[in-house]
């Protein structure tokens, strides 16, 4: 019988691509020059173009969304959209690094696209997608009528 952390570990790779990548996102956008670091000239020339924002949180959030983290939805949200504005004052104290309002509108577009391309992956296979372990209801749940009367 399979351990239930066993059962678990495609969670915990989600969560521990979804970090590393979070630290990495953090170093590209507020290392001075990350591409003489990486010794990638191409995509130091591209990380300043736009569309860079977009696709760096596009990534972020779906991997947000895949690695389920346990917190309500509306506080998932509010921390990736507080980080992409955080990362982005931050800037100020990384010259030549700027702050740019085209640069959060494209930090929010990526990761509203990120999210909802996970959700929609979800909602039509939600099967296939769905964490391992998972009860899948054929019913819905029924709330008990005794603890509704409750106070």
């Amino acid at each position: 019988m399979p351990s239930s952390r066993s059962s678990s570990s495609p969670m915990w790779i989600w969560r521990l691509l979804c970090l590393a990548y979070l630290a990495l996102l953090s170093f590209l956008l507020l290392a001075p020059n990350p591409g003489s670091w990486l010794k990638i000239a191409r995509a130091a020339r591209f990380a300043g173009g736009r569309g860079a924002h977009f696709a760096a949180f596009a990534a972020l959030g779906f991997l947000v969304g895949a690695s389920r983290w346990p917190l309500k939805p509306r506080w998932t949200i509010a921390a990736l959209l507080s980080y992409a504005v955080l990362i982005e004052l931050a800037q100020r104290f990384f010259p030549p690094r700027t702050v740019e309002v085209l640069d959060l509108v494209e930090n929010f577009a990526g990761l509203s696209l990120g999210l909802g391309t996970w959700l929609a992956l979800v909602a039509l296979w939600p099967g296939a997608i769905s964490p391992p372990g998972a009860a899948k209801h054929t019913q819905p749940v029924r709330p008990d009528p005794r603890r509704l009367n409750r106070r």
